[in-house]
């Protein structure tokens, strides 16, 4: 609930697994690459009573890609995914938004890169987008805890001269727009 209570621990069920093609599209990049690129479903329906606050949810895992630069041990180092239902007072009935295309599973470095990472509410709700601080997970001792461990969660760690307000180095920070 929204004071970190554990509610409920819903396991959802795995609807499918797909390995997405690598699309090549960056200058650095010289084929052939050993990259697999999955994307896992889950669906499910709950019934979740009104309560003052709403719901929060968490799913989270270790580890994350043992390649990456800019925080510090990311194959020790696990992800938190974490949504919120809002209090009912504030919305009866309302859809979740999903991404028009899938982000590039790599990009070159100090080379400008564009994305349309925009998404799709079926309800047409008004969607704004900001970089979030993301936050670690599970560990290597449990990688995927059961039920996730309670919030608040803990931000990553930088690795120098990377930051939140410079997530991917570079010469110009990157930036989003919000529309």
């Amino acid at each position: 609930d929204s004071n970190h209570n554990l509610l409920q621990n819903i396991l959802m069920n795995f609807i499918s697994l797909d390995t997405l093609p690598i699309t090549i599209n960056s200058p650095c990049v010289i084929p052939p690459i050993n990259v697999c690129y999955e994307v896992t479903t889950y669906v499910d329906t709950i019934n979740l009573p009104p309560i003052a606050g709403g719901y929060q949810l968490a799913y989270q895992r270790c580890c994350r890609n043992v390649t990456i630069l800019n925080i510090v041990a990311p194959n020790a180092t696990g992800a938190t995914y974490y949504a919120t239902v809002p209090d009912t007072n504030i919305e009866v009935v309302n859809s979740n938004p999903f991404f028009n295309d899938w982000p590039p599973p790599f990009i070159c470095s100090q080379v400008p890169f564009v994305f349309d990472h925009s998404a799709t509410d079926p309800d047409g709700d008004s969607l704004y987008y900001e970089l979030f601080l993301p936050f670690e997970g599970a560990t290597t001792v449990l990688p995927m805890p059961q039920p996730p461990n309670n919030p608040p969660y803990a931000s990553v760690i930088w690795n120098p001269p990377y930051s939140l307000i410079d997530m991917l180095g570079g010469t110009v920070p990157l930036t989003i727009n919000p529309n």
